[in-house]
């Protein structure tokens, strides 16, 4: 992706902790192209990981790592009720 081309974009990765994977892949490319990454994973030790990777290649505030059983929606916000009005609304594909 072109760099910048997600600029003011919100994005949400579900699977995003993986060490390897698409999830992992897919976040790093989107905050390379300039949308802030919502990142759910159930794994925290991976998700913080990857967070950090994702955050130097996007820079300062392009992740947001969040713990979250997907399937049973358990431990987790809500993406509405996002901590700053910067994370508000998502773009979807």
């Amino acid at each position: 992706m072109s760099e910048g081309v997600l600029r003011g974009k919100v994005a949400i990765v579900t699977g995003a902790g993986s060490p390897i994977g698409l999830g992992r892949a897919m976040s790093l490319a989107l905050a390379e192209a300039g949308a802030r990454v919502a990142m759910l994973d159930v794994n925290p030790e991976t998700l913080h990981t990857t967070a950090q990777e994702v955050m130097a290649a996007g820079g300062p505030g392009s992740a947001r790592p969040m713990v979250w059983d997907v399937p049973t929606m358990r431990a987790a916000r809500p993406p509405s009720t996002a901590p700053s009005p910067s994370w508000a609304g998502c773009t979807w594909w």
